[in-house]
């Protein structure tokens, strides 16, 4: 069982996994509303429960997003998604993945290649200009140009 499908599976116990990791939040019709990924109180966060619409995706009033399997990752604490996974398969009562199940066919070739890393979570990528810094630079005034001196004057 791949990440893709411990995503699945939490999406389909979408509640029970709020509850449990967004302890703050709230249901609210369709949604889980809490005020952030790491689970405090608020309303920046709505995370989906029920169609129509991708269940067990969330948005952040940041711009953040994702699935539940990155918001059992910020709540454990874990950077890698490996500790996420284990964590959501014991949530999930799941048997743990063994090394074949991680990497599929790749890892049972005896002496191969070193193994890929996992797939980063997704998230907002920051573009190289963020709102704040162009209204930082409309907002500076130009500087005026210097002032020539007229010969023989000081």
């Amino acid at each position: 069982m791949n990440a893709t499908d411990v995503a699945a599976a939490l999406a389909r116990n979408a509640e029970a996994a709020c509850r449990k990791y967004l302890p703050n939040g709230r249901r609210r019709g369709r949604y889980w509303i809490a005020g952030d990924a790491r689970g405090a109180r608020g309303r920046s966060l709505f995370l989906r429960l029920a169609p129509p619409g991708p269940v067990g995706k969330w948005t952040d009033a940041t711009g953040e997003h994702g699935d539940l399997l990155d918001i059992v990752r910020v709540a454990i604490g874990a950077t890698a998604l490996r500790p996420a996974l284990d964590e959501a398969r014991a949530f999930l009562a799941l048997p743990r993945a063994s090394r074949a199940d991680r990497w599929g066919d790749y890892a049972a070739t005896a002496g191969g290649p070193s193994l890929p890393s996992p797939p980063r979570p997704h998230s907002a990528v920051p573009s190289a200009r963020s709102p704040s810094s162009v209204r930082r630079e409309e907002r500076t005034p130009p500087t005026p140009p210097p002032v020539p001196l007229r010969a023989g004057v000081l």
